[in-house]
C-alpha cells in the first residue's frame, strides 16, 4: 500500500513537472531548450557492492548521480532469493521519500522522490539478511530489471540515457579469535620454563 501510494505521489508530481514543461516550450524556446541539457550529464543510478557475514543484515545502496538535481525515480531490482529482504525498514540516504515493496520471484519496486531537488549519493537503504550457511567469498547479485522512471531538473526524463550499474551482497570470512591459553597450560608452560632455567644454571 505504501508503495502504491508514493509511486501514485510521484506520478502526480511528474504529470506536473511534464504540464510546466510543455508551456515553457510554447512561451520560450530558449528556455525550454536549457531545461533538456540535463541528459548530457551523465546521469546515473547504481546499486551498491557490500560485504556481510553468514546471518548478518546488511544495508544495500542506490546511489544516484544527477549533478544534486534529482527529482525522483522509480524501478525494479532484483535480487538472489538465497537472501532475505525487509522493504518495508528501507530507508533515505539523502532526505528523500521513499517506498520498497515485494513484487514476488526476487523483485522489489523502488520509488523515490523529494519536495526539492536531492543531492548525490545514497538514495536509499534497503536491508538484506545473508543466509546462515552462505560460504565466505560467495556473491548474490542485486541488478536492475526495468526503469520506469528518472526525472531531474525540473522535470527533464532522463530515464533513457542514464547509465544504470548493477550490485552484490559480497560473504566474507569471519575472523577467527586464537583459543584462550587454559590455566593447565599455563601452569606447565612455567614450569618447563622453571626446568629450562634450572638446567641452565
Amino acid at each position: 500500500y505504501k508503495y502504491r501510494k508514493e509511486r501514485k505521489k510521484f506520478k502526480m508530481k511528474k504529470n506536473v513537472f511534464s504540464r510546466t514543461l510543455a508551456v515553457l516550450a510554447s512561451t520560450a524556446v530558449l528556455g525550454a531548450a536549457s531545461m533538456m541539457t540535463a541528459s548530457a550529464a551523465g546521469e546515473s543510478l547504481t546499486i551498491g557492492t557490500v560485504t556481510g557475514l553468514p546471518g548478518e543484515t546488511v544495508q544495500l545502496p542506490i546511489s544516484v548521480a544527477a549533478s544534486d538535481q534529482l527529482e525522483g525515480f522509480t524501478v525494479e531490482v532484483t535480487y538472489d532469493t538465497a537472501l532475505a529482504a525487509d522493504p518495508d525498514a528501507a530507508s533515505s540516504g539523502n532526505g528523500a521519500s521513499v517506498a520498497v515493496a515485494a513484487r514476488g520471484n526476487g523483485a522489489l519496486g523502488v520509488v523515490v522522490y523529494g519536495s526539492k531537488a536531492l543531492s548525490d549519493g545514497d538514495a536509499v537503504y534497503i536491508p538484506f539478511t545473508i543466509p546462515e550457511d552462505a560460504e565466505a567469498g560467495t556473491e548474490y547479485a542485486v541488478t536492475f530489471s526495468s526503469q520506469d522512471d528518472f526525472f531531474v531538473n525540473g522535470g527533464q526524463s532522463v530515464v533513457d540515457s542514464a547509465s544504470y550499474g548493477n550490485g552484490a551482497i559480497v560473504v566474507g570470512e569471519a575472523e577467527t579469535e586464537a583459543p584462550e591459553e587454559t590455566e593447565a597450560e599455563t601452569e606447565a608452560a612455567v614450569e618447563a620454563d622453571a626446568a629450562t632455567e634450572a638446567d641452565a644454571a
